[in-house]
C-alpha cells in the first residue's frame, strides 16, 4: 500500500470537496481557487508500484485539479 492512501485521498479530495461538497456548503466561495496538493517524501507516488502507475497517478491527480510535489516534506504548519 505505501503512499497510495495519500494519492486516493487526494483524488477524493479534488473531486468530492472541490466540485461538489463544498459549493454547495459555502455557495459564496470561488472554489476555482482552491487548491489541493499532494506532497510525496519519496521521489515518485505510488513507490512501490511501476513507473507507469505513478505516471498514470499524478495525471489522475492534475485532472482533477491537485497539484503532485515529490521529494518534499512538511516540516510544520
Amino acid at each position: 500500500m505505501g503512499d497510495r492512501p495519500g494519492v486516493e485521498l487526494s483524488g477524493a479530495l479534488a473531486e468530492m470537496m472541490k466540485k461538489y461538497v463544498l459549493p454547495r456548503d459555502y455557495p459564496e466561495l470561488d472554489f476555482s481557487k482552491m487548491n489541493i496538493y499532494l506532497m510525496e517524501g519519496g521521489g515518485k507516488t505510488l513507490a512501490a508500484m511501476s513507473e507507469k502507475s505513478s505516471e498514470q497517478s499524478r495525471k489522475y491527480l492534475a485532472k482533477l485539479g491537485g497539484t503532485v510535489m515529490t521529494d518534499t516534506l512538511v516540516q510544520g504548519l
